[in-house]
């Protein structure tokens, strides 16, 4: 990150300590929010999908990656995942999602 000369500033949290993004994030102020390769070692992965969707603006890109079962640091990832093929993985992480979307739109 160091060598982007665009890059004006960056972030580091641990999202399992703490998910919720500090207040310096404003919401809806990022055009697109990118998730890469972390879902399967969030132990609070619906507030970290809720932070998201708060920062980002509307209309713009969530983008969720991760990687396939054989490409995984297996001590590292919550247990349930590992039992998982990919298309397990991605229906729980549309479904995670799709059950926070009620109160993401309805929010006040």
């Amino acid at each position: 990150m160091n060598a982007n000369p665009n890059l004006t500033e960056r972030l580091i949290q641990d999202l399992n300590a703490d998910p919720s993004l500090p207040p310096s994030l404003e919401a809806d102020s990022f055009d697109a929010v990118l998730i890469a390769n972390t879902m399967e070692f969030l132990v609070q992965p619906r507030e970290v999908l809720r932070e998201a969707w708060r920062v980002l603006k509307p209309g713009g890109n969530l983008i969720i990656s991760f990687a396939s079962k054989n490409r995984i640091n297996e001590e590292r990832q919550i247990k349930i995942w590992g039992t998982m093929n990919d298309d397990q993985r991605m229906w729980i992480v549309v479904r995670i999602f799709t059950s926070l979307l009620p109160s993401l739109l309805f929010s006040s």
